[in-house]
């Protein structure tokens, strides 16, 4: 989907011809995209300004996400505790000494705690709002303390690609032969 649109003049100078010849062209942005929210919260970081070269991946803003460090924090200690259970279960089971039942039930937490952990790793990330691809902040709609909706249609930032532009060139029918 063509976004941006930029119109121009430019002039052709032809080797086999003394003169030069005129014609409108549109220079079209491919990539050019309003950067929204993943999650609900308020803007407690802004990393990046209107005119500013940034990478893909890099962050643009930061929602406040104590409560989600904190929570895979909380998550990676719990992680530890269990995988120290399971580990210990896996050697009683493996002496025949624990029943399969209760192996797989310290199995089983161990797992599911891991998978909470990447959830609030997931979560967390979120909160970071990054560049989809390398290109230029053409605006920047968010400030500072403002609170932010997941599921709201509210732009943060417009991200334009500038490096691959296309030039659609208009030119008129009684000017085609010379392209011959």
């Amino acid at each position: 989907a063509v976004i941006a649109l930029f119109v121009l003049s430019f002039t052709i100078a032809f080797a086999q011809q003394p003169s030069t010849i005129a014609f409108d062209a549109a220079l079209l942005v491919e990539n050019d995209v309003e950067i929204k929210t993943r999650l609900t919260g308020i803007i407690a970081k802004i990393y990046a300004e209107r005119g500013a070269r940034v990478k893909k991946g890099q962050p643009l803003a930061e929602l406040d996400n104590q409560d989600l460090k904190l929570g895979v924090k909380k998550a990676e200690v719990y992680l530890q505790e269990l995988k120290a259970e399971y580990e210990r279960a896996k050697s009683l089971h493996d002496e025949k000494l624990l029943s399969d039942s209760e192996y797989d039930a310290k199995r089983l937490s161990y797992q599911r705690v891991a998978a909470e952990l990447e959830i609030a790793k997931v979560e967390y990330e979120k909160s970071i709002i990054r560049a989809p691809f390398a290109g230029v902040v053409g605006e920047r709609f968010v400030k500072l303390g403002q609170r932010v909706v997941e599921d709201e249609n509210v732009a943060l930032f417009r991200i334009t690609a500038m490096e691959s532009l296309l030039a659609r060139i208009f030119v008129p029918e009684e000017k085609l032969g010379i392209f011959a």
